[in-house]
């Protein structure tokens, strides 16, 4: 925890490393449209040599649900560098969002991926960078609980460096899709109430 460029995050150092908080055994996550995840995360390095070229930030994606991951990279070398927004249903991918513009190590950024029922939106700093439509009910419920730190908590540790290596700080989870009002206040100030 020390050493942090955001004044007291994790330090994950990108090997075997995650939180894990587990499955709160209630239905926040229970596929009604309306969804927000974000976090604001410090990359020491990104994912560029080895496949599938992920980088996890915040996830709810396991063994027992596929449910969805907020993460930098999308499984493409040449994706490895940009902030990547995805939801499954039932252990099949249903959308998956992926910033245009790529990202540099060393900065911190605020990363915030929204669904409301009918379209998935990926913001960075602030600024909407992607989206897509995504209708009907996502399963977001499963027992599995959230990770931070890995997109796929199973492969923690694996060969194929899904861990972040950098710092995650204020992580926030939302039953709602947040406007960008309401992100744009968080970027300005993470500590603000949006409850």
């Amino acid at each position: 925890w020390l050493g942090s460029p955001i004044g007291g995050a994790p330090n994950l150092d990108g090997t075997n490393k995650c939180i894990l908080v587990p499955d709160p055994q209630t239905d926040i996550f229970d596929g009604t449209p309306g969804f927000t995840v974000a976090c604001w995360c410090w990359p020491r390095t990104l994912n560029s040599t080895i496949s599938p070229y992920l980088r996890g930030l915040v996830s709810k994606y396991g063994v027992l649900s596929g449910n969805w991951v907020l993460r930098f990279g999308n499984g493409t070398a040449g994706n490895y560098d940009k902030p990547n927004f995805l939801l499954f249903n039932q252990g099949a991918l249903s959308n998956s969002i992926v910033s245009a513009k790529s990202y540099s190590v060393g900065k911190l950024y605020f990363i915030v991926g929204t669904w409301d029922g009918a379209v998935m939106r990926l913001y960075v700093n602030g600024v909407e960078e992607a989206s897509g439509a995504l209708t009907g009910t996502a399963v977001l419920a499963g027992g599995d609980g959230v990770s931070i730190g890995v997109d796929y908590y199973p492969q923690l540790g694996g060969a194929n460096d899904r861990d972040w290596d950098g710092f995650i700080d204020y992580v926030g989870i939302w039953k709602r899709a947040l406007s960008k009002e309401k992100i744009n206040q968080l970027y300005s100030d993470p500590f603000i109430n949006l409850i």
